[in-house]
């Protein structure tokens, strides 16, 4: 890792570490993005398959940061105009970091066959509507550890 949290975000990291479940609510601009993906830099083990679920307009600044922080992990970045080639490609790699919106967790039964160490959930909020596909298609993906922020 190429960047030394601040104490706050050490804490974080520490708490996540310990607990298969976490909410990291922290303010804007405090670096929840980094604080995630320094958790699994840091995790007690070695993950090999991570989910991150973003807003469109943040995928970009997920990829610069996991690349600068997890550049041992391949990754790769789903939009819709790539989904298919991006999940053949997804298959043929040992494990990495893949970025995807909201939006294509209407692709729940290719990414919910997955076994997942990590989903990151950014912008959990919009998981409020208990009715909506994106909250049902989340909630049943399994994963070893769960992070919303």
């Amino acid at each position: 890792m190429t960047i030394k949290p601040y104490r706050y975000q050490q804490d974080a990291i520490e708490s996540m570490d310990a607990r298969p479940g976490f909410i990291l609510a922290d303010d804007m601009g405090l670096g929840k993005t980094v604080t995630a993906l320094a958790e699994i830099s840091q995790a007690s083990y070695q993950p090999d398959n991570v989910l991150i679920v973003c807003p469109n307009s943040v995928k970009g600044v997920w990829a610069t940061h996991a690349a600068e922080i997890l550049p041992e992990y391949p990754l790769l970045i789903m939009d819709s105009k790539n989904r298919g080639k991006t999940m053949t490609e997804w298959e043929s790699l040992p494990g990495g970091i893949l970025v995807v919106n909201w939006d294509a967790l209407r692709l729940i039964p290719t990414l919910n066959g997955y076994k997942w160490d990590y989903i990151i959930a950014d912008e959990a909020h919009m998981m409020k509507n208990r009715k909506a596909l994106r909250t049902k298609a989340l909630k049943k993906m399994s994963a070893k550890h769960k992070r919303a922020l």
